[in-house]
């Protein structure tokens, strides 16, 4: 019984139909604080209880899933997971591998006929699920396993699966079957089709280029509306942290003075609005008085992967208290057009993972040049 409820909280508590996000919304917080009666000269203190709370929330989350399937799987910024409300079935799409597996746990005894309709069914499902735009996630971009450069459609789906190798493995006293499926090769760009008029229309109210924007998604997420990074608190496809971009762009954009929830970063259409809005804050705030265009972008890249501080470590050697001459030093270099100095400093002396940032997103832009005359 004591199981029953732990399993029943954690289904209140994180979504399961899609990757839960169990630190999104303030429903289960304010449910918390009222729970606890506590008076807000303990704010801090509560805050810090229902992170615990949390926290162990997940632990037993994790534990529950381990056990059931032999592993724990969980979304991603380039996967998205998704469980059925019962936990018996899972689906895994991995945008940047470009693969879909379909998942069902289930008695060992069940015939193939059986384990192939419950296969087929959560197939079906993932080929029609929406996200909250109500966008068709993966509308034609699984591939036919006999055709590769064919899309399948949900009426398709039964007699596919049915040709398909099934692959298994023992947990407990059940099994784990699965069946595996590719995107088309040029599924990112369909994913692009989808969500350019919202590209399109918020890089014209930011002043950004699509490239750019282009670019960056890539790099965050592979155009992935299902993001989610829990160790980072990032949403959707541009990587949203609610109390970072997120609580500087519902200032911005709604005159809202607090972060933004999970429904709101996982909306792909507002997620777009405010990824895109804060490298044109970054842009034409932040690096304003960078006049040189190709070293002002290369200061936009790195800001948003690393903050302002990927910039100052790399040119000024350090973060806070710079000094004047070091500044009008970094100024004059970054209004210069000794690009190749800049880009080779930032590579060489940034952050780590700000280094590696600017050279993939450096490459993904020039590929994606073209969009620029066509949004």
């Amino acid at each position: 019984m004591k199981r029953c409820l732990i399993v029943l909280m954690l289904v209140s508590t994180f979504c399961l139909v899609a990757q839960s996000n169990f630190d999104s919304g303030m429903s289960d917080f304010e449910a918390y604080k009222n729970q606890q009666n506590v008076q807000e000269k303990n704010y801090y203190k509560w805050v810090s209880n229902f992170k615990s709370y949390q926290d162990e929330q997940f632990i037993q989350y994790e534990k529950f899933l381990e056990e059931k399937w032999g592993e724990f799987k969980e979304s991603s910024p380039k996967t998205w997971v998704g469980y059925t409300e019962d936990f018996n079935g899972r689906t895994s799409v991995d945008f940047d591998a470009n693969k879909v597996v379909v998942e069902v746990v289930i008695e060992e005894d069940t015939p193939p006929e059986e384990i192939k309709k419950k296969l087929s069914a959560l197939t079906a499902k993932i080929l029609e699920e929406k996200d909250e735009t109500g966008t068709a996630i993966l509308e034609d971009q699984v591939a036919n396993p006999s055709n590769p450069k064919v899309s399948i459609t949900a009426k398709e789906v039964e007699s596919i699966v049915q040709d398909l190798p099934l692959e298994e493995k023992k947990v407990g006293n059940k099994k784990v079957y699965s069946i595996s499926l590719n995107l088309v090769s040029n599924s990112d760009k369909k994913r692009i089709a989808k969500y350019a008029p919202f590209i399109s229309k918020y890089c014209k109210e930011a002043g950004i280029e699509p490239a750019l924007a282009l670019a960056i998604i890539k790099t965050e997420s592979c155009f992935n509306p299902k993001a989610y990074n829990r160790t980072g608190n990032a949403y959707g496809m541009m990587q949203i942290v609610p109390k970072y971009a997120g609580l500087t762009m519902n200032k911005m954009l709604y005159n809202k003075n607090k972060k933004p929830g999970g429904r709101t970063l996982f909306n792909a259409e507002k997620n777009l609005r405010m990824g895109i809005n804060f490298l044109g804050y970054l842009q034409n705030k932040s690096w304003k008085k960078v006049t040189n265009k190709t070293n002002k972008r290369y200061c936009v890249v790195s800001s948003y992967n690393g903050g302002n501080g990927a910039i100052y470590i790399a040119l000024a050697g350090r973060t806070k208290k710079i000094g004047q001459k070091k500044w009008d030093k970094m100024m004059n270099l970054l209004n210069s057009d000794k690009n190749k100095k800049v880009y080779n400093l930032i590579h060489k002396k940034s952050w780590e993972e700000t280094r590696h940032y600017i050279k993939v997103v450096e490459e993904r832009y020039a590929q994606y040049l073209g969009y620029n005359s066509r949004m």
